[in-house]
């Protein structure tokens, strides 16, 4: 057994909210606008310092806080970007960029003027590797938070 198949899988984390939205919409709100919804005060790093948080729309872009004093800390870089169906993050907040989760999102359009909105993060045994479960732990809560109570409460 090579030193990957010893590692220990964790279930991915799935989170899905409807929003009055088109994807289009939806898919503007969670790139270029995640500064307007995106809770800073309680989900971030050095939050007492942070003022803001920008999402670079584009594939090999990056998702950045910015902190009062004008300097960044590094969160995300874009894998994969196809507006208005999903992207792909590679998620290294706290950790080396080398040690990523994966971030994907959907937008799907389901009628009624409702889209779909499908949050997948999984890979925590890359960021973990001791303690991959408790990684996923502190992820599953916050994504409450910024998934389903604060990106869809930005629809409302």
């Amino acid at each position: 057994m090579n030193k990957v198949d010893q590692i220990q899988r964790v279930a991915p984390i799935e989170k899905t909210v409807q929003v009055k939205s088109t994807p289009e919409k939806a898919f503007k709100a969670f790139t270029e606008e995640i500064a307007a919804w995106w809770p800073l005060d309680r989900h971030s790093l050095d939050s007492e310092n942070a003022d803001s948080l920008v999402f670079e729309a584009e594939l090999g872009g990056a998702v950045y806080q910015t902190m009062k004093d004008g300097s960044t800390i590094p969160w995300a870089k874009v894998q994969s970007f196809s507006p208005p169906d999903g992207f792909v993050l590679d998620w290294h907040i706290g950790v080396p960029p080398e040690n990523s989760s994966r971030v994907e999102l959907s937008f799907t359009d389901i009628g009624d003027g409702l889209t779909e909105v499908v949050l997948h993060h999984s890979e925590f045994e890359n960021s973990a590797p001791d303690d991959p479960e408790t990684y996923r732990g502190h992820f599953a809560n916050g994504w409450v938070t910024v998934f389903e109570d604060c990106f869809a409460g930005h629809f409302k």
